[in-house]
């Protein structure tokens, strides 16, 4: 079935693209593409999903007015690492410039968020208002705050693309704006399509059928992230 499945992945990626709305996540939905995905045996699996850069960044001052972050405690033994990030996370989402601790690497994993400046604003407002208690409580715990305004920059953090996708495409807490959707149901369409193609080849003279679709090699890292957000969607 190869070459079958990438035209029908390649199909689907186009009416993603077509459906979903313009502007609404920097860099989407052009980012995405069609991967390769890790399997066992001869099955052939192809994911629609961003790159793998896409899922990690690092803190610029340009993400100040448009991101949001997560914490999330490391856990050894199932206990978190550092208080501080457990008192943080209590709080999410944080901005960036309200956030009076930041985590190190190996107390929690920062996770970013992009939404618009107005959203972004509004958890920024939500967060001012009980930044005091929640310095005061970092203090308690013999924790050092950052001065008031300041930006952590450098920062690698890991995006999460899916959680700003499935936000977008079921409206959490905004209008909803499906794309997925409507383009998984077209793909019964698509597979009688392709599927009279791949017949023509089947009665033809050509010895060999190519897809002419370009599909980079997926990381098995990658498959959690697809996984995640099929389950979601179908």
């Amino acid at each position: 079935m190869r070459g079958f499945v990438e035209h029908v992945a390649d199909d689907v990626l186009g009416d993603v693209q077509a459906f979903a709305p313009p502007n609404e996540i920097d860099g989407y939905p052009e980012m995405l593409g069609l991967y390769s995905m890790p399997t066992t045996g001869s099955a052939v699996a192809v994911g629609i999903l961003p790159p793998p850069w896409a899922f990690s960044q690092t803190l610029r001052a340009a993400d100040a007015t448009k991101m949001v972050l997560w914490v999330k405690p490391k856990l050894r033994a199932g206990e978190a690492v550092s208080e501080a990030a457990v008192i943080l996370e209590r709080r999410n989402p944080w901005k960036m410039d309200t956030m009076p601790y930041v985590p190190k690497k190996n107390e929690a994993e920062i996770i970013s968020q992009r939404l618009t400046a107005r959203e972004a604003l509004d958890i920024g407002v939500q967060r001012a208002a009980d930044v005091a208690e929640t310095a005061q409580e970092l203090q308690d715990a013999g924790f050092r705050i950052r001065p008031v305004g300041e930006v952590e920059l450098g920062r690698r953090v890991t995006r999460d693309v899916m959680r700003e996708v499935a936000r977008l495409e079921f409206g959490y807490d905004r209008q909803g704006a499906a794309h997925w959707r409507p383009a998984l149901r077209g793909v019964p369409g698509i597979v009688r399509r392709r599927g009279n193609a791949m017949f023509a080849w089947l009665t033809s003279d050509d010895s060999v059928y190519d897809s002419g679709v370009d599909i980079e090699p997926g990381r098995a890292s990658s498959l959690r992230f697809v996984q995640r957000f099929q389950a979601m969607v179908r």
